[in-house]
């Protein structure tokens, strides 16, 4: 978590993931956020001054967190397929580690909840397809990914294969070890895009 948040504010937005995966958005509310953590309302607005804000941080903790993950890899001498399947994997074991962030890769309701939540949502989205398309184009001027499909519809591919294990894990209660589904799903995106010997 970023430096700048305090421990308090990292419970609070931990437990509010979690409300969030159990009950969605309208689950949230800071009465019942409080009640969870024993607090009193007023202890909960000492730290956010709404659940917008508890929404947003968490967002944007978990923007910082990709970036930062992202940006060690991406500068890194692997190939472009090595360092998107490296980047699926520390993303894997994150949610694992860290299952109330899921709901930012999920959530529908989330995008419709405010302005502000929608654009750090955008920002999100924008950042992953940026990310996946810029690796898609070095590993084409490489020679390693695949040049007969546009970057974009490849891209799209790769994130939205990840978004549907995400909601299957989600949706059978995480039931199964997503790593190792995580595992297979990188193992056949690499294989659909990567020029093949």
């Amino acid at each position: 978590m970023s430096k700048d948040i305090s421990a308090r504010q990292e419970e609070i937005i931990k437990v509010s993931g979690k409300i969030l995966m159990e009950k969605g958005i309208k689950g949230l509310t800071i009465k019942i956020l409080a009640k969870e953590m024993g607090f009193s309302e007023s202890a909960i607005y000492r730290h956010f001054e709404s659940k917008e804000d508890i929404i947003y941080l968490l967002l944007n903790t978990l923007i910082e967190s990709i970036q930062k993950r992202v940006s060690e890899i991406i500068k890194s001498d692997l190939s472009a397929t090595d360092k998107l399947e490296t980047i699926f994997e520390r993303q894997i074991e994150y949610v694992s580690e860290n299952p109330y962030f899921i709901i930012a890769v999920l959530s529908e309701d989330l995008f419709f909840e405010t302005l502000k939540i929608q654009e750090v949502l955008l920002q999100l989205f924008n950042f992953k397809i940026n990310m996946v398309s810029k690796l898609i184009e070095e590993g084409k001027v490489n020679n390693t990914i695949r040049t007969d499909i546009e970057t974009k519809d490849l891209a799209n591919t790769v994130v939205g294969s990840f978004r549907f294990l995400m909601l299957r894990w989600r949706y059978s209660q995480f039931s199964f070890d997503l790593t190792t589904e995580g595992r297979k799903t990188i193992n056949t995106i690499t294989q659909l895009i990567k020029i093949q010997a």
